[in-house]
């Protein structure tokens, strides 16, 4: 039989001929009609309750799990945002390669979610197209970020939320993740500039805008394609003389080079 110290004083369980007290629903040990004095300044805690309650959702938290149920953006992802570029496709390199994840090969029909594009330059070798670089690297498109090759033709003019560019496993990559369904001001531009434009780049010196990024350079003899991400106004410097990027005021995510008069 166990006793109850209430302010110092020792009490003996009214009921039950000093029986353990039955349950009440299963639930606990404790009966609804026995009152249980509990004296503060002896440091008696009262025991933890055998069913936890459910947790306190905050403001904050809803918000976060709605934001992530429809897809809108939290203050993060705002902030996530802003590390990533917008660029907007002028033109494509003449050669591609398509990669796929192994699990996405093991099966019957391919995912194209799961499957990636790379774009780069190349000239043309014996009636081939090779790539015979001096630089090389690649743009990068995956399938799930709405990019379909067989309508290529469709992503021109288009902007895409793109990781800036950087050397990737010892060459230069820029990837285009997320396609955007409306077109916004990009802050750059991908330009492929072939030789019978600019009649073939200025080998040497400066031939580049400061600004602008080498991704790829193929050359063979005269050919010569060459791929850069360039901001409005970078130019490139050719046989020809000096060409300009100049965006359409009306829509800015178009571009044309233009070469310059003076």
């Amino acid at each position: 039989m166990e006793s109850i110290w209430v302010n110092r004083q020792r009490e003996e369980p009214a009921d039950f001929g000093g029986r353990r007290q039955p349950s009440v629903g299963g639930t606990s040990r404790m009966n609804r009609e026995v009152h249980v004095r509990i004296c503060e300044r002896l440091g008696v805690k009262s025991p933890g309750a055998t069913r936890r309650s459910p947790p306190l959702w905050t403001e904050s938290t809803v918000w976060k799990r709605l934001c992530g149920q429809f897809g809108w953006k939290t203050s993060a992802s705002r902030e996530r945002r802003d590390t990533v570029m917008l660029i907007s496709v002028l033109s494509f390199g003449s050669i591609w390669t398509l990669r796929s994840a192994t699990r996405a090969r093991a099966q019957e029909r391919f995912d194209v979610r799961k499957l990636a594009y790379y774009n780069t330059t190349g000239v043309e070798v014996d009636g081939k197209l090779r790539n015979r670089p001096r630089v090389y690297g690649v743009a990068r498109f995956n399938g799930n970020g709405g990019f379909r090759p067989e309508c290529w033709h469709r992503v021109l003019y288009k902007v895409f939320d793109c990781e800036p560019p950087c050397i990737w496993n010892g060459r230069q990559e820029v990837l285009f993740k997320r396609l955007l369904r409306k077109p916004e001001r990009p802050d750059a531009y991908l330009v492929v500039v072939k030789s019978e434009q600019t009649g073939a780049v200025v080998k040497g010196g400066n031939w580049l805008h400061g600004e602008t990024t080498l991704i790829s350079f193929s050359e063979c003899g005269a050919d010569q394609e060459v791929m850069v991400v360039m901001p409005a106004y970078g130019w490139v410097r050719g046989v020809l003389g000096t060409f300009f990027l100049e965006p359409v005021v009306a829509r800015p995510w178009e571009a044309r080079l233009v070469l310059s008069a003076a």
